[in-house]
């Protein structure tokens, strides 16, 4: 019983010490108000991706919107794709983000890999730039793989991406 009270006083004290850590160090990204936007997609039998057109919304002036997190999975609902789900293999998810560098930026996208029915997601707290603030059509990917296998099914895909207004990292 003593050495539960030391585990759960030395858990206690790591926590706060990582705490204050975090405190004093400060944020590296300024992040403001969260927003998640959400879409829908659906791969037809024979098909081998689709792509979620999402909205996005816009921030102030000299500020980034940037991806903090990301959600996608397979939607089940009564009909084929309840049946469909169960056949689902590997898939992928691609959402379009920048490095920005001194002189510009360049394309690296945030990819998430399932194999089967499952949720994925990614958590970036400090964010990464869309470079789409308010585009009305940012495009997410989801691709099943390997591309060249057949696709005898219908799988429907639910994306939510979380997004933020703030300041990009800039890389030297």
């Amino acid at each position: 019983m003593f050495h539960r009270i030391l585990s759960a006083a030395g858990v206690a004290a790591a926590s706060y010490l990582i705490y204050q850590a975090v405190a004093f160090a400060g944020p590296t990204t300024k992040i403001n108000k969260h927003n998640t936007t959400s879409g829908s997609g659906v791969i037809l039998s024979g098909e081998k991706s689709t792509t979620v057109q999402l909205s996005l919304p816009s921030c102030p002036v000299g500020e980034a919107l940037l991806i903090t997190g990301v959600v996608a999975a397979p939607i089940v609902t009564v009909g084929n794709t309840s049946n469909d789900v169960v056949n689902l293999g590997r898939w992928a998810v691609s959402v379009a983000t920048y490095q920005n560098v001194a002189g510009g930026s360049g394309q690296v996208p945030l990819v998430l890999h399932g194999n089967g029915p499952e949720t994925l997601s990614l958590a970036l707290p400090a964010g990464q730039d869309s470079g789409a603030a308010g585009s009305s059509n940012f495009p997410v990917s989801v691709n099943l793989l390997p591309f060249s296998a057949a696709n005898n099914f219908r799988h429907q895909f639910a994306v939510h991406v979380t997004t933020a207004c703030g300041n990009a990292f800039v890389a030297n």
